[in-house]
């Protein structure tokens, strides 16, 4: 199964799409929808400009010491986005063992995009997916995840976060 056009829309509301890079919040250096650049060589895309010559968003740049940023086009946003998702979609088929409509699939793309593969491997919601539990009582299980480090390191509940996982969560149960 691959992620429907309704579901990467989504996956790139929630995300949002950067043209520079930023720090995450969490401490990774991130570009694009989402995507850590400390995992991904993505220096090929990366054109320097002056962190004054350009247009920032609502996250904070990483300055580089003669004042640039890394900075991507559009096009090059979602070239490394359509490059990206596929490795998402794979944590999903390995994973999950129960069937899945579209909409669920897509809610557990964006999820694990979010969360990443290893916190999904080892989470609760997966195990009680694939013991086939009724789906409905699996909402605690994917609202726990709303917690973000804070700047001391430690995991705090995150609005957005949270409004992320009830949004979610929605579609995965009732549908598009």
């Amino acid at each position: 199964m691959k992620t429907s056009k309704n579901g990467v829309l989504r996956l790139i509301n929630s995300e949002g799409q950067i043209l520079y890079e930023y720090d995450d919040g969490s401490g990774y250096p991130t570009i694009s929808v989402g995507v850590r650049t400390d995992i991904r060589d993505l220096s090929k895309y990366f054109v320097r400009k002056d962190v004054n010559k350009i247009t920032l968003s609502r996250v904070k740049p990483i300055i580089h010491v003669d004042n640039t940023v890394n900075t991507i086009t559009e096009e090059q946003s979602l070239d490394i986005f359509k490059k990206t998702l596929p490795v998402y979609e794979g944590y999903i088929d390995e994973f999950v063992t129960v069937e899945l409509k579209q909409n669920q699939y897509d809610m557990l793309v964006s999820l694990v995009y979010n969360i990443g593969a290893n916190n999904f491997r080892n989470s609760s919601l997966l195990r009680n997916l694939n013991k086939g539990i009724e789906l409905s009582k699996l909402e605690p299980n994917w609202k726990v995840w709303n917690k973000a480090k804070d700047k001391s390191g430690k995991l705090v509940v995150n609005k957005g976060l949270t409004l992320r996982r009830a949004r979610e969560w929605k579609v995965f149960i009732n549908g598009y």
